[in-house]
């Protein structure tokens, strides 16, 4: 992995950095991103459904960050989501 890739990890770092209140999710899915990215999908929904275009921008800037520089299994995460 090179060293500017996000695996695990950093997935789980980033989400709380950006969604604290995702804490609780994030530990409880430790170890798996593809439910880690699941509660990014679900807190990006519910801000679509709110029109939270602030909350939004986030979100989407956030995803495009990961699909540019997450690892594989990030990258097939955010799809799948």
């Amino acid at each position: 992995m090179a060293q500017s890739e996000v695996g695990g990890q950093k997935l789980a770092a980033l989400l709380l950095a950006e969604f604290p209140q995702l804490r609780d999710d994030v530990q409880e899915w430790s170890g798996l991103p593809d439910l880690q990215m699941m509660e990014f999908h679900l807190i990006t929904q519910k801000a679509i459904n709110a029109a939270d275009w602030t909350r939004v921008k986030k979100c989407l800037r956030l995803a495009e960050t990961l699909l540019r520089d997450g690892d594989a299994e990030i990258r097939n995460a955010i799809h799948v989501s």
